[in-house]
């Protein structure tokens, strides 16, 4: 248990530091490509749940509502956080563009985090769902948004 909590932190820490640096970086990306980095970070996130859950994980069942309901409303908050006309506006604020990343990162740790107390298997499933939202949202926004 003690390697998966240091795996934890180890891909914590990286999508923390991948969320935020690039918003400093005054590189100007196309949509499409931002949107597959915002992939990238929920994946972060998905896989520090991963490790997380694996430390703390209990026998018996933890299926409350509550549980649900956040790995449910999570993918729904990332892709709010991801409309597109909300980019120009975060790219001249670096400060707002990373706390948009790291709450991006954060989501997806919560909707693979809730998913997995739920029940097992639901939030490797809700992870890898909401990483594919993100991925195909970017050929989307890509082709339909300026």
């Amino acid at each position: 248990m003690r390697w998966s909590m240091l795996g934890a932190w180890i891909a914590g820490t990286a999508t923390v530091l991948a969320s935020i640096i690039p918003a400093f970086s005054g590189v100007n990306e196309p949509v499409a490509i931002h949107h597959l980095d915002h992939s990238g970070l929920i994946l972060g996130g998905v896989v520090t749940a991963s490790l997380a859950y694996s430390v703390s994980a209990q026998d018996g069942s933890n299926a409350t509502g509550a549980w649900l309901a956040s790995a449910i409303l999570a993918p729904i908050a990332i892709m709010l956080l991801m409309w597109p006309s909300m980019y120009e506006y975060l790219d001249a604020r670096p400060w707002l563009h990373a706390a948009e990343h790291v709450s991006l990162a954060g989501l997806g740790f919560v909707a693979a985090y809730s998913g997995q107390r739920y029940a097992r298997g639901v939030g490797v499933a809700i992870g890898i769902l909401t990483i594919a939202m993100a991925a195909v949202s970017a050929g989307g926004y890509g082709i339909v948004a300026p």
